[in-house]
C-alpha cells in the first residue's frame, strides 16, 4: 500500500480553476440555441435556456422595469448565471445539497445592483430573500468568471501542465477478485461481464449493480497457482456479434496439462432458462496450444467484421528461445484470425488471411512477431466522421528495455525477437522487409509492462475522442496517444487533487496494478480500467474506474441514452 500512495503523491498536481455546473459535474455545449443568455451558448451548464427567458419574462412583466431600466441588464444576467460554467462555485452548490439561491456577485456589480435594484432581490431568488445582498465569494464571483484570464483561458479543454494532463476517476465497482478482463455483451442490455483471473466471471448491470449467483464459475478447469505475478489463468471473453440471438460466447483460459499448461479458445452458450448463466456443459473447444513455459500467453479475444482475433504471447522465457514469434508454423507470437461461424469443422480460415496461399504457413495467423500482447482493442471509429474504425491496437510487452504500441494489421511483423521497440534486441538483428514499426516506444525508466487501451470514443468526455489511453502495469501511470500529421505524440496522465476531483464521486486515487481497459456498450463507448491492490488471483482487491475528464462534459441531451436493464429470469438471482 504503501507504493500506492507514493504513486499517487507524485501525480496530484497543483491547484486549477475548476468549472463545475450546480449537478457538481462538468460543463457543456449546449444543443439548443440560446436567446437570452447569449454568453453561455458556446460552453456553459445550461440546456434549458428558453426556461430561463420564460423567468425573465414573467419578472418583466410582474415589475415596474421597464426595457430602458438599469435593472433589466442584472435581472438577465442574474438569472443566467445558473448557465455559467462556474455555477457551482457561484451558488456554493460545492458539498452543499442546498446551493444558494442567488449567485455570487463581485464587489463592484454587487454595489451597483444594491444601490440600484435590490428592490428586485425576491424576485429573482427562489426563496424569501430580499433586499439588500452582503459580500459574498471573493474567489469565484461574476462578472470576473467570465472576464478573468484566469477563469477563461482554455476554459473547457483538457487541463495540462508542463508534463501531463489532469483527469479523474469515478470507482464503479470495487466487489471481486483480482481480474483480467471486462467486456459488455453488446446485446442491448448493458450488462458488464468481469472476468477474474481464478476462473470466475460476474455479471454488473448498467448501474453496476452485481448479479449472484455468478454468470459462469470455471475454476475447475483453469489452471493458475495462487502466488503474486502468476500471467495465467482466465484471461478474456468475447461476445458473438450475433450473441443476443445465439448467445454464443468465448473465453480464452490456462489450464493443466499433464506436463506443465495450454492455452484454450472455447465457445460457450447461454442457459436456456436464464440469459444470466452459462451454460457450462456446452463446451466447444475452438483451439488448444501447447505452452512451452509458464508465462508470455497473450491473452485477449475480440471481434470485427464477424471474425474472432487472439492474440497469442510466444511462449515464455526470456528472449523468445525456441523462436516461436518469427516462426510462422505456430501459433505461438501471433495474431489469429479464424471464422467460427463454420458449419462443418471447428472453425473455418477467412479467404482474405494473409498466408492462405503459403503451405508453410499456418492459416490461422494474421500478423506476427509479438512478444507477449497484454491487451488489444478495435478502434470503433469516430463518432461522426468514423476515422479510424476497425484499427486493432495492442500493448505489447518488453522484455529488457522498451513497452511498444502497435496497429496490427494484415501480414505485419512487429519484429520480435529480433527487434525490441525500434533497437535491435541483440547486438545484431534482421529487420525483415514485412516489419512493421512500433507507433510508440517507452522504456524502462517510465514502466516495465505496458497494458493496452482504447482508442476513446465516447460522449462523456468529448475532448478525450480519438486518444488512445493505455498504462504501464508496474508503475501504475496512465498515459495517451494522440495522432498527429508527424506521428503519434504520447501525454502522460495525471490524475487531480482533492480540489479539482470533486463531486459525482470523482477521485484522483487508485490502486496501482492496472489490469486491463473496459469499453462500454456500443451507444456509449465510455472508457474503464481495471485495477488490484496486489497481483494475485487470490486476492479480494479488484477495483473498477471510469476515467472522466472534469473540464468538459458531452450534452446532457445527447449522452443521456436510455439504459435498458436486463430481465433475470432465474427467481434465485439476486444483486448487491
Amino acid at each position: 500500500m504503501l507504493n500506492l500512495l507514493v504513486l499517487l503523491s507524485f501525480l496530484i498536481p497543483t491547484c486549477y480553476p475548476h468549472p463545475q455546473c450546480i449537478d457538481t459535474q462538468a460543463p457543456f455545449t449546449p444543443e439548443e440555441t440560446f436567446n437570452l443568455c447569449l454568453e453561455y451558448q458556446n460552453f456553459g451548464c445550461c440546456n434549458d435556456d428558453a426556461a430561463i427567458n420564460a423567468r425573465f419574462n414573467e419578472i418583466m412583466n410582474s415589475s415596474s422595469v421597464n426595457e430602458t431600466n438599469e435593472c433589466v441588464s442584472f435581472i438577465q444576467h442574474i438569472l443566467c448565471q445558473v448557465c455559467s460554467p462556474y455555477a457551482a462555485h457561484l451558488y456554493d452548490a460545492e458539498g452543499s445539497s442546498a446551493p444558494k439561491t442567488f449567485p455570487s456577485l463581485c464587489p463592484t456589480y454587487l454595489n451597483e445592483f444594491n444601490q440600484n435594484c435590490s428592490h428586485l432581490t425576491s424576485l429573482l431568488t427562489l426563496d424569501s430573500q430580499s433586499g439588500v445582498i452582503s459580500s459574498q465569494n471573493s474567489t469565484y464571483c461574476y462578472p470576473d468568471t467570465l472576464i478573468s484570464d484566469t477563469r477563461t483561458t482554455n476554459l473547457g479543454n483538457l487541463t495540462s501542465d508542463a508534463n501531463c494532463d489532469v483527469l479523474c476517476v469515478q470507482e464503479v465497482a470495487n466487489n471481486f477478485y483480482t481480474s483480467t478482463s471486462a467486456k459488455p455483451s453488446n446485446d442491448g442490455t448493458h450488462r458488464m461481464f468481469v472476468v477474474e483471473q481464478r476462473g470466475v466471471i460476474w455479471i454488473y448491470l448498467s448501474n453496476f449493480t452485481k448479479v449472484y449467483p455468478p454468470f459462469m464459475d470455471w475454476r475447475p478447469s483453469v489452471f493458475a497457482r495462487p502466488r503474486t505475478y502468476d500471467e495465467r489463468g482466465l484471461l478474456d471473453i468475447a461476445f458473438h456479434p450475433q450473441f443476443r440471438e445465439n448467445g454464443r460466447f468465448y473465453i480464452y483460459y490456462t489450464r493443466r496439462l499433464r506436463r506443465g499448461h495450454g492455452t484454450t479458445l472455447s465457445e460457450f452458450t447461454v442457459s436456456t432458462n436464464d440469459m444470466n448463466m452459462a451454460n457450462a456443459s456446452s463446451e466447444k473447444v475452438i483451439l488448444d496450444i501447447r505452452q512451452p513455459a509458464f508465462n508470455h500467453n497473450g491473452g485477449n479475444i475480440l471481434f470485427h467484421e464477424g471474425l474472432l482475433y487472439l492474440f497469442t504471447g510466444d511462449g515464455g522465457k526470456a528472449g523468445d528461445p525456441w523462436g516461436n514469434a518469427q516462426n510462422k508454423k505456430v501459433l505461438l507470437g501471433k495474431a489469429l484470425r479464424i471464422d467460427v461461424d463454420s458449419t462443418n469443422t471447428t472453425y473455418d480460415i477467412p479467404h482474405d488471411n494473409p498466408y492462405v496461399s503459403d503451405p508453410n504457413v499456418r492459416d490461422e495467423i494474421f500478423a506476427y512477431g509479438l512478444r507477449n500482447p497484454w491487451k488489444c482493442a478495435l478502434d470503433r471509429g469516430d463518432p461522426t466522421t468514423g476515422a479510424g474504425f476497425g484499427r486493432i491496437f495492442c500493448g505489447d510487452v518488453g522484455q529488457d528495455d522498451f513497452e511498444e504500441v502497435d496497429i496490427v494489421v494484415s501480414g505485419g511483423n512487429y519484429g520480435w525477437n529480433q527487434l525490441e521497440g525500434h533497437a535491435c534486441f541483440r547486438k545484431s538483428c534482421i529487420r525483415y522487409p514485412d516489419n512493421v514499426e512500433p507507433i510508440h516506444v517507452y522504456d524502462h525508466n517510465v514502466g516495465r509492462s505496458i497494458t493496452g487501451g482504447y482508442v476513446y470514443r465516447g460522449c462523456d468526455s468529448p475532448n478525450l475522442n480519438g486518444l488512445y489511453i493505455f498504462a504501464d502495469w508496474f508503475s501504475g501511470r496512465l498515459f495517451y496517444l494522440r495522432e498527429q500529421s508527424n506521428g503519434w505524440i504520447k501525454r502522460n496522465i495525471c490524475m487531480g487533487g482533492n480540489d479539482y476531483c470533486v463531486g459525482n464521486g470523482l477521485t484522483g486515487s487508485y490502486f496501482r496494478y492496472i489490469s486491463s481497459f473496459v469499453e462500454d456498450e456500443r451507444d456509449k463507448g465510455e472508457v474503464y480500467f481495471l485495477t488490484t491492490n496486489q497481483p494475485n488471483k487470490e486476492v479480494f482487491g479488484g477495483r473498477m474506474y471510469k476515467i472522466v475528464d472534469p473540464s468538459r462534459r458531452g450534452s446532457p441531451t445527447q449522452c443521456n441514452q436510455q439504459v435498458v436493464n436486463p430481465v433475470v429470469f432465474n427467481e434465485n438471482n439476486t444483486f448487491e
